[in-house]
């Protein structure tokens, strides 16, 4: 089982900021990779809380494509409700400026994922002891 986190987020959070996003891998409780990524837009450009976590959720998925391991069953965790809510099919995707992020995102969720779930966990939970909560994740069907 594969267990990944994301987070993201952009400082000042409107189009011209810099965003940021760390990747967490886990598979069967083993730290397989980890990342961290850093864009700086220009007022062309959009950028937001919700495009840097979506840029993370889309290197998680990449990164499990190119190691052929879209077959396993995958969880992931996230703090971002929205995100939570776009993939796992509850809420419509929006016109907005991560419109494009989020069906990139579930256009790979959907061609490529079939044992994929989404679970939000708060960040300060995470954090504070992330080894203990993906091993966890392990220990639950």
């Amino acid at each position: 089982m594969i267990c990944a986190y994301f987070k993201g987020m952009c400082e000042p959070n409107y189009d011209g900021g810099t965003m940021v996003y760390t990747v967490l891998i886990y598979r069967n409780g083993v730290n397989i990779h980890e990342s961290c990524h850093q864009y700086k837009s220009n007022e062309n450009n959009h950028a937001s809380n919700n495009i840097a976590d979506y840029c993370g959720l889309i290197c998680i998925l990449k990164f499990l494509i190119s190691l052929q391991m879209q077959n396993e069953k995958i969880i992931i965790l996230t703090n971002s409700t929205l995100i939570v809510g776009h993939m796992q099919e509850n809420w419509n995707i929006k016109e907005g400026k991560h419109e494009y992020y989020a069906n990139k995102a579930k256009g790979y969720i959907n061609n490529y994922f079939p044992f994929i779930e989404f679970k939000w966990k708060s960040i300060k939970d995470t954090l504070e002891n992330i080894d203990g909560i993906m091993i966890s994740e392990f220990h639950h069907d």
